[in-house]
């Protein structure tokens, strides 16, 4: 019972707001090793509320230049709701070098016939490595101190002379600047004049 005879009624007004941005979850690690040179390649990530995640890889990795240079690297995933919300989650990329240069000139040196003179060529050191990268060649063993290096050739620094030394052999290594190392032996013959 109303003691005056008169009703009332209150009004409420109730916003709804979304402020909670999306979540991201990334689709495997979220720390990647990538060998210097290779190309990246994005597994991609998956946002809470369905919509596109987006990510920088291209600039932040295949740029053509930071997959080339050792170092660590993050990646970017973003997504934006229909409120406007904004997630974003990384993903961190460790660019690293464990690939030797590969000696591609293989075993075996030039023979050589005795007497026929000082500082012939005997073996040229080819190899393969990722681009850009600086190789340094040496050698070593036994009989290296009877051999010259330079610029990849490797001479015979004395007239081979078969009863002195009929067959050489000297390890070749090559190494970058990773300090990733690979070495070969070679080997080559002295033939007595006839």
């Amino acid at each position: 019972t109303n003691p005056r005879g008169a009703s009332g009624t209150i009004s409420r007004t109730v916003t709804v707001t979304d402020s909670t941005a999306p979540v991201i979850t990334l689709t495997g690690s979220s720390i990647v090793t990538l060998e210097r040179g290779a190309t990246y390649t994005d597994l991609g990530a998956t946002s809470s509320e369905g919509q596109a995640v987006t990510n920088d890889s291209a600039t932040a990795i295949n740029d053509g230049t930071n997959n080339f240079t050792v170092g660590t690297y993050t990646i970017t995933y973003t997504t934006t709701d229909a409120a406007n919300n904004t997630g974003t989650k990384t993903r961190t990329v460790n660019v690293v070098d464990t690939t030797p240069p590969t000696i591609t000139s293989g075993v075996t040196g030039v023979d050589l016939t005795e007497n026929t003179a000082a500082g012939q060529t005997i073996y040229s050191i080819t190899y393969s490595a990722v681009a850009n990268e600086v190789v340094t060649l040496s050698i070593s063993g036994t009989d290296a101190p009877l051999l010259n290096l330079a610029a990849g050739v490797v001479t015979l620094i004395d007239d081979p002379v078969y009863a002195t030394k009929s067959s050489y052999s000297f390890d070749v290594t090559a190494s970058d600047e990773y300090d990733n190392t690979s070495s070969i032996t070679v080997t080559f013959s002295i033939t007595e004049d006839a």
